[in-house]
C-alpha cells in the first residue's frame, strides 16, 4: 500500500514537472541569428486607433502603457516622419497616427515576424535590417566607438531625418547573443530632426540607459523625462520642453488627444 502511494505520488511530480518544462519550451526558442529570446505570440492588431481605453491597449497585448502611448502621439503632427524600430501589436495603432500627411516606417530584425505580420497587415511600411551585434559585446566594442556603430546602417535610412523616432527593438533581453538596442539608439540620435523627439523603451536597462544617456542626452544636449510602466519605463528625448502628457497633466480639450482615456 505505502508503495503504491509512494509510486503514485512520483508519477505526478514527474508529471507536474515535465508538463512546466514543456511550457518553458514553448515560451523559448533558439534561433542562431538574434540568440535565445522568447517565441512571438501571435499578434492581434485588435487596436488600430487611437484614442483606445486602458482595457483595450492590455486586451490587444499592447506592452507600452496608457500614458506612454499617449505621450508619443502627443508630439505626432500632421506631416511628421516618424520611425519605430520593432514590429508589434501596437504597430497598426502606431500607423494610424495623427502624421496623416506624414509617413510611419517600422524597421525590424526578424525576417520571418515580419513576413507574418505582412501578411495580416500588408499596409504597413516593414523594412528589414541585419544589425550584426550582440549584447555582450555592447560596451566592450561599441560603446564609445562610432565608427562600429555606424555599421550596417541599411540605406533607405541614410539620407532621411526623423521627426519623431520610437526605439522599442531590437530584442534587448534574453540572451547576450541577441543585437540589444546600441546601433538602434545611437542611429536615432543621428537621424532626428534637431528639433524632434526621441522615446526608448525598457530605459531601466543598463544598455538602453548608457546608451541614450551618451549618445542623446550627452551629444546632443537634450533633456529627457521617464513616463513609468509596468512592463518598462518610456523615456522621452527633447530639446524643447517637456510635455503636459509626459507629465500626466489633462491634455488641452480639442486637441489630437482630447478623449484618450
Amino acid at each position: 500500500m505505502c508503495i503504491d502511494l509512494y509510486n503514485m505520488f512520483v508519477c505526478f511530480y514527474f508529471v507536474v514537472f515535465f508538463g512546466q518544462w514543456c511550457l518553458i519550451h514553448l515560451m523559448f526558442q533558439k534561433n542562431s541569428s538574434i540568440g535565445f529570446q522568447f517565441s512571438r505570440p501571435d499578434f492581434k492588431f485588435t487596436v488600430s486607433r487611437f484614442p483606445a481605453t486602458t482595457d483595450e491597449l492590455r486586451n490587444a497585448g499592447i506592452i507600452l502603457s496608457h500614458q506612454q502611448i499617449a505621450s508619443v502621439m502627443a508630439v505626432l503632427q500632421k506631416k511628421h516622419r516618424f520611425l519605430v524600430f520593432g514590429v508589434g501589436n501596437d504597430s497598426k495603432m502606431w500607423s494610424s497616427g495623427p502624421n496623416t500627411h506624414g509617413s510611419t516606417m517600422f524597421v525590424e530584425n526578424n525576417e520571418n515576424w515580419t513576413n507574418k505580420v505582412l501578411e495580416a497587415q500588408p499596409s504597413l511600411d516593414i523594412r528589414f535590417v541585419d544589425y550584426k551585434c550582440n549584447m555582450a559585446e555592447a560596451f566592450t566594442k561599441y560603446f564609445g566607438d562610432e565608427a562600429k556603430l555606424t555599421e550596417d546602417i541599411p540605406d533607405y535610412l541614410k539620407d532621411t531625418k526623423w521627426d519623431v523616432i520610437l526605439v522599442d527593438g531590437p530584442m534587448g533581453f534574453g540572451g547576450s547573443d541577441n543585437p540589444g538596442r546600441m546601433k538602434s539608439i545611437y542611429w536615432a540620435s543621428k537621424m532626428v530632426v534637431p528639433n524632434g523627439h526621441v522615446f526608448v523603451h525598457d530605459i531601466e536597462r543598463h544598455i538602453e540607459h548608457e546608451f541614450s544617456r551618451r549618445y542623446l542626452e550627452k551629444d546632443l544636449g537634450w533633456k529627457r523625462f521617464d513616463i513609468a510602466g509596468s512592463r518598462g519605463d518610456l523615456a522621452h528625448f527633447s530639446k524643447s520642453r517637456i510635455s503636459d502628457v509626459d507629465m500626466g497633466r489633462p491634455v488641452p480639450a480639442g486637441s489630437i488627444l482630447d478623449g484618450f482615456s
